[in-house]
């Protein structure tokens, strides 16, 4: 299952699968005699780059799934929404083990903004205990990268519960239900991420309560010239939308919502 994954990330999502009909165009273009299909597959993957890397297309995906719930800030209803809050859960999303490098260079950016949320909440809720979610294989797993990081920015090191054992976001619920309990607890991970998490939780009859983070659309306003400048930035986000859409797709099909 996990080498079909990685082979449609690497060769069948928009940007790859866009490259490759170019490629395959040109070639034809150049080596054959079927000139109309080089056109239209040269055709195709250029308007599908700029399709997918100008703005409007990834926010329309991107929107509805970043503003399913807002944000868990500070302010007059905080300690009303956070009372009885035991645990601030962040789930794990990636990283390199180097110990070469401080632990803030060894993870991917989304890991890193969920670990810095989590210990927003935590320095705002000094009495909860930090659950850190992920895969555990390789020379440092991921749960252990974060808690290293989460103690070398000051969280002590006895609040920290880790769950070793799961392997997708799905496995992730399953392990966590078996760490909180009844109690209520805190769901941090990424704002694309969350609306297809809280689902799987509520599927486990359990009520997180959402701090959505790392929003990738992050402009209220986008002038002109900016909204239809092709980005990698762009890229990114219609990637990153493309891919919670689809995992909530294969979720359903699986029976886990």
């Amino acid at each position: 299952m996990e080498i079909i994954k990685t082979l449609a990330l690497e060769y069948l999502f928009p940007f790859p699968l866009c490259v490759e009909m170019l490629l395959l165009g040109i070639g034809i273009l150049w080596f054959s005699k079927w000139q109309r299909l080089g056109k239209c597959l040269v055709s195709a993957g250029t308007f599908g780059l700029i399709l997918i890397s100008t703005y409007p297309f990834p926010a329309a995906l991107l929107g509805p799934l970043e503003s399913s719930y807002s944000p868990l800030l500070t302010g007059p209803d905080f300690e009303r929404k956070t009372n009885g809050v035991e645990y601030v859960v962040i789930l794990a999303a990636g990283g390199v083990y180097n110990p070469s490098l401080p632990p803030t260079s060894q993870h991917y950016d989304s890991q890193l903004i969920r670990a810095v949320e989590g210990l927003r909440l935590y320095r705002k809720l000094p009495a909860v205990k930090m659950v850190v979610s992920g895969g555990g294989q390789g020379p440092m797993s991921e749960v252990e990268m974060t808690a290293n990081l989460l103690v070398a920015l000051g969280v002590d090191r006895e609040d920290i519960l880790l769950d070793w054992a799961s392997g997708n976001t799905a496995e992730q619920v399953e392990h966590i239900q078996g760490i909180v309990k009844d109690e209520k607890f805190i769901l941090v991970t990424s704002a694309a991420h969350i609306p297809r998490t809280m689902d799987l939780f509520e599927h486990q009859r359990l009520s997180p309560l959402p701090a959505p983070t790392q929003h990738l659309l992050q402009h209220t306003e986008i002038p002109l010239s900016r909204m239809f400048s092709p980005t990698a930035e762009n890229l990114r986000r219609s990637r990153t939308a493309l891919y919670e859409i689809l995992a909530h797709l294969k979720d359903r099909l699986a029976g886990n919502l």
